[in-house]
């Protein structure tokens, strides 16, 4: 403004003198009245309103003078209707000269600004294209902020949705991404103002529309903190993507009233642009991060490709489980669809107790929170598992927080991940469900192979015992070695084969192997009115009893049979005949199922033709034996 003063009124000055010069020479000829609208128009059109209605009344003034000095006063009377009508154009000639060139000169301003503000924006966009990391780019927003806002501070903030707490009830907050100007910066980074406490930030969010205090530190709703006493202007800008707050730009300045409706409007138009640039570098940043979890879930699945064993595959799965919590305690329980109840099959970190507590209980597959896992077949987290309700106590120690991540295998879920500790994000909360799927179709592929590869061991075991019994025709000796085949292919905890004594009613152990092996066969005798073995001699039914504490028929036998917790027996019969009895016993609960009572009866079928062919045996030896007997006798007879 003082710049266009100085050159206009030079301009103004000259066309007044001319104007009084046209005067001087005319005698003050009203003709040359209208050669004042000159320096009117001049000044009205150079300097505004104000400059107009100034020119208009120094012509008046000149006018005025020099008919003063050529007629005196009063003025003659033919002056009179020239000099009112003169005075009247100048004054209404500044005045709309005037607000015709404010006008134009407002309108050229704004068009001025608009264009500085476009390629501002331009410039900032193309400044903000140049990256696409995210912590980068929230920089570069406070950085060209500048150019837009004068400021002191600025603080960045994106709009987060976490679990629920006792600070933030609807767990929705905004977290500080980046910062500048602030005295403690890595202070302020990380920050998080829950909306429940954030009055500003609420109103913002509710009304998706910039505010503006003229002094902060006067308004109630302000957040004061340690060394932000210096803050008195304040802007708060809303950062939106189709309609909706994603997040927010605070503007701070150390002056009251340094912003108003059109700082806020600039500030909004450059939020707008960053916003884009944010929304880039998150989908990016997205797309990186699917990328990684790919690769990692790529990696677990090559990983459980090779692996060789079921307890192989559960270490795997149980490790990068633990990876994505931060923590090194955790479990994977199956489900046992045989009894509906839930066992600890791998742990880290988990007291022995703990998984002895869990696995005796028995844990059914409807409680607690793996009931609702079960069921559901989603993941389930526990930001206080000691005061829930819902989380079973009665199992075994209890941790403070608690993930349960089911393992699914198409509509059927066979067990769960249970983790003592909450997953950071919704990329870990993605990768969890994602390698409890895998871990699923791996357990089932793993179990399958097992299942088949059993399967195979009993029908090479039976194969086996058709052999020996084919070519061993000392009964004792067949008998010990089916048992120790036995035990030695399926590590069982001990096998024994009994054989009847229909005149004590009872049945005798004949052979064993195993954790009894050291007993002396015939040493151990069992009555048909007791346990397990006595109920299959004397009914002729096979037993299964897969926890031997729950079974009516269970007895224990002597001390070391403390160590059994399932029991398998079958009979053994020739025709109709129960002749004795094959009893396997093994340490771990749950441990048989039907294929096992099929191979074993199938094994003992083989032992019931093994023990006929060797008592026919036996028999066809004793009867050529005495036949021999009778013959010497007879020829001894016949010499004499």
């Amino acid at each position: 403004m003082q710049k266009r003063m100085q050159t206009s009124i030079p301009l103004i000055a000259a066309s007044f003198i001319v104007f009084f010069i046209a005067l001087l020479v005319t005698r003050s000829d009203p003709a040359c009245f209208p050669l004042a609208l000159i320096p009117i128009l001049l000044g009205a059109t150079l300097l505004g309103i104000r400059g107009g209605m100034a020119s208009a009344l120094i012509a008046i003034a000149v006018v005025s003078l020099m008919i003063t000095k050529e007629q005196g006063l009063p003025w003659p009377s033919r002056y009179i209707p020239h000099m009112i009508m003169g005075f009247l154009v100048y004054v209404l000639s500044g005045l709309f000269a005037g607000l015709w060139s404010t006008t134009e000169r407002r309108r050229a301003e704004a068009e001025r600004k608009r264009q500085e503000l476009a390629e501002t924006l331009q410039e900032v966009s193309a400044v903000l294209s140049s990256s696409l990391e995210l912590k980068e780019v929230l920089d570069l927003i406070l950085e060209q902020l500048g150019k837009v806002v004068d400021y002191d501070s600025a603080c960045l903030m994106l709009l987060f949705d976490d679990a629920p707490s006792e600070l933030s009830p609807s767990g929705r907050s905004f977290k500080v991404a980046a910062c500048r100007g602030f005295p403690e910066i890595e202070r302020m980074l990380g920050l998080s103002f829950p909306l429940a406490e954030d009055a500003l930030g609420r109103h913002i969010l509710e009304t998706k529309r910039p505010l503006v205090l003229a002094d902060a530190q006067k308004d109630e709703r302000y957040l004061r903190a340690e060394g932000m006493e210096y803050v008195r202007a304040w802007m708060g800008i809303p950062l939106m993507v189709k309609g909706e707050v994603i997040g927010l730009l605070t503007v701070d300045n150390g002056q009251p009233g340094a912003y108003n409706e059109e700082t806020a409007r600039l500030a909004l138009a450059f939020a707008n642009q960053a916003v884009t640039a944010i929304e880039n570098a998150r989908l990016y940043e997205e797309a990186q991060a699917r990328l990684r979890e790919f690769s990692a879930l790529t990696e677990v699945g090559e990983a459980l490709n090779r692996a060789l064993s079921l307890e192989e595959i559960l270490d795997i799965v149980l490790r990068e489980a633990m990876k994505l919590v931060g923590r090194e305690e955790g479990s994977i329980i199956l489900l046992d669809p045989r009894t509906n109840t839930l066992r600890i099959v791998a742990n880290y970190g988990l007291p022995s107790e703990v998984v002895e507590a869990f696995n005796s209980r028995p844990v059914y597959a409807h409680e607690g929170t793996f009931g609702i896992v079960m069921k559901t077949g989603e993941m389930l987290e526990i930001p206080d598992a000691r005061s829930d309700p819902r989380v079973l106590h009665e199992a075994g120690g209890v941790p403070r927080q608690l993930t349960n991540v089911p393992l699914r295998t198409g509509e059927e879920i066979i067990g769960l991940i249970a983790l003592d500790a909450l997953p950071p994000d919704d990329r870990a909360r993605r990768l969890l469900m994602a390698l409890g799927d895998l871990a699923a179709v791996a357990i089932q592929r793993a179990r399958l192979f097992e299942e088949e590869k059993r399967r195979a061991a009993q029908l090479a075991l039976i194969n086996e015992i058709g052999e020996k019994a084919a070519s061993i025709l000392d009964l004792d000796r067949l008998m010990l070695e089916v048992v120790r085949s036995i035990q030695e292919s399926f590590n069982y905890y001990n096998v024994a084969l009994f054989l009847m004594d229909e005149e004590r009613r009872g049945v005798v152990m004949q052979a064993v192997a195993g954790g009894f092996e050291h007993m002396v066969p015939g040493a151990y005798r069992q009555s048909l009115d007791e346990g397990i073995i006595g109920f299959v001699a004397r009914t002729g039914n096979s037993w299964l009893a897969n926890d031997v504490s729950k079974d009516p028929y269970y007895v224990k036998g002597f001390l070391e049979e403390v160590l059994t917790r399932s029991e398998l027996c079958v009979p053994i019969k020739l025709g109709d005949e129960v002749v004795g009895a094959l009893d396997v016993q093994s340490i771990r609960l749950n441990d048989f199922d039907q294929g096992d009572v099929v191979a074993m009866e199938a094994v003992a079928d083989r032992l019931a033709i093994a023990i006929q062919n060797t008592r026919l045996y036996e028999e066809a030896r004793s009867r050529a034996e005495r036949l021999a007997v009778v013959n010497r006798i007879a020829r001894a007879v016949g010499a004499t």
